[in-house]
């Protein structure tokens, strides 16, 4: 009786398996390197703005906002003209 079994891979299976390492591998080394250049470009910009250290310099911060806003007089500058002609 002829018996035709064999035991592990054959050639076409081991370079599938390579191919599909090779695949993963690349693309996470894309992956990992476009993710460090993205951390890279922001890393080194800083913001201008900078936080108050205390309660009470928030505070005095947005009270001198408010009275800021509260200065602005935005009623002197808009024309409602153009609004009540389309409302109408």
């Amino acid at each position: 009786m002829y018996n035709n079994r064999r035991a592990g891979f054959g050639a076409v299976e081991g370079l599938v398996i390579v191919v599909v390492i090779v695949v993963v591998g690349a693309l996470g080394y894309v992956f990992v390197r476009n993710l460090n250049s993205k951390t890279a470009k922001t890393s080194g910009t800083e913001s201008t703005k900078t936080m108050p250290a205390t309660a009470a310099e928030a505070k005095a911060s947005a009270s001198q906002v408010k009275k800021d806003l509260d200065s602005v007089n935005i009623d002197s500058t808009l024309d409602t003209g153009e609004i009540d002609a389309t409302l109408q």
